[in-house]
């Protein structure tokens, strides 16, 4: 049964001994940070983690390989500095009472380890796991064959191993609810709670990737030529980039003088080929579309705040990191009408349906002509990563030393 996660303060004793662990998952991204979404939040959960102050617990990232099994890493590792030699590292221990995070998204290796996580249940853990979505069960079009098959033997691990199953919305909690219960007649099996805890924005909280390019300030003079379009994703076949190009086209043909340009930002993905080759083709300072690849977080943030728009056309997501991260900046959002973006309807954002290219082409000119109200009224514009990191952390009854809960109560009396 899914139960929507609710903040709430327990006092400890600050004079508990830390016998325990907070084992935090970082296996993918302590060897590659790719620099997408989910890196953003792996980075700022861990983050977070490593600066509460918890009564019982004490932080420890660990990370395992296809063929190495959990171990811990030091204390002091900092996330995308070197990969690490985990065999030089102690195997992880378990105790009774520690738990185990599953931040980062290990499909391709948890598997590997289904005995560990068994032992560790044996021996009085706890087991924790995100899951950011269900896309690669319930859309497997859009992914390549080994993600498809290295994500269902990742959720039946999650089935069998974990505790607790954490969400972003509750759409995607309801999806796994009904995957868990698919049996029919129902399987005897131990309970499984789902919780739901949405996501931050704000992206100087996420320990951002730093650097800007050369031309940067021909960047934001392209911007400022007129209305600017943003683009946030991975350019793969889900994002909608194939129906936004087609839209754009049209209008550029119909209204070339005052038609907007567009702007990507995001990887190059899988499963469009043909489509990156002609972003790669069109994409041009002097012309009305620049796609930039590799940006850096701090360029991302810089062209959030010079963008006239977030145009979120995925046909399918989890969260939806983009538009939060937009609001934060104050940039308003026009989004596609999906059941798991509901909770950003608010103060600067607009939704649209458009099954083709020219009806997308005509919600952009909409929104041009009748922009939303200002974002801050939305609550997604002021949510941080430390209010992320102390709703987990209560979900998961990981219990606040009593200086966490003043200085909590003394920045919101300040504020």
């Amino acid at each position: 049964m899914r139960a929507e996660a609710q903040p709430h303060w327990i006092d400890a004793s600050a004079d508990e001994p830390q016998t325990k662990e907070l084992l935090v998952d970082v296996s993918v991204i302590a060897f590659h940070d790719a620099g997408t979404g989910i890196q953003r939040v792996t980075r700022a959960i861990f983050n977070e983690f490593k600066r509460l102050h918890l009564s019982e617990f004490k932080v420890r990232p660990v990370a395992a390989s296809r063929t190495i099994d959990y171990h811990y890493l030091p204390d002091d590792f900092s996330i995308g500095t070197a990969r690490p030699d985990l065999s030089a590292f102690e195997r992880v221990r378990p105790h009774q009472g520690s738990v185990f995070l599953g931040l980062d998204l290990a499909s391709m290796i948890m598997p590997h380890h289904e005995r560990q996580l068994v032992a560790w249940r044996q021996a009085g853990m706890a087991i924790h796991i995100f899951l950011f979505d269900m896309l690669p069960l319930l859309h497997g079009e859009w992914f390549r064959a080994a993600a498809r098959r290295n994500f269902r033997r990742w959720l039946r691990v999650v089935e069998r191993q974990a505790d607790t199953v954490i969400c972003q919305c509750p759409t995607v909690a309801d999806q796994f609810e009904r995957w868990n219960n698919r049996w029919w007649p129902p399987i005897p099996r131990r309970r499984l709670k789902t919780l739901s805890i949405p996501l931050s924005g704000e992206l100087s909280g996420s320990v951002p990737s730093m650097g800007l390019p050369d031309n940067v300030k021909a960047i934001e003079n392209w911007m400022a030529r007129k209305h600017t379009i943003l683009m946030v994703g991975t350019v793969e076949p889900r994002k909608g980039y194939d129906q936004a190009l087609a839209a754009f086209e049209l209008l550029w043909r119909q209204s070339p003088a005052n038609a907007p340009q567009l702007m990507i930002i995001g990887k190059a993905g899988w499963k469009t080929g043909s489509l990156q080759k002609k972003l790669r083709e069109r994409s041009s300072i002097d012309g009305p579309l620049l796609w930039i690849s590799d940006a850096t977080d701090e360029l991302l943030e810089r062209i959030y705040s010079r963008a006239s728009l977030l145009l979120f056309a995925s046909r399918g997501e989890g969260f939806g990191l983009p538009i939060p991260e937009a609001l934060h900046r104050g940039l308003p959002v026009l989004f596609r009408d999906l059941p798991e973006l509901k909770q950003f309807v608010g103060p600067g954002t607009a939704q649209f349906k458009a099954a083709t290219h020219q009806d997308l082409a005509h919600a952009i000119i909409e929104w041009l002509n009748n922009p939303p109200a200002d974002t801050a009224g939305n609550s997604h514009a002021h949510r941080n990563w430390d209010a992320v990191a102390i709703e987990l952390a209560n979900a998961l009854q990981l219990r606040l030393a009593p200086r966490q809960i003043w200085d909590r109560l003394s920045t919101a009396m300040v504020n």
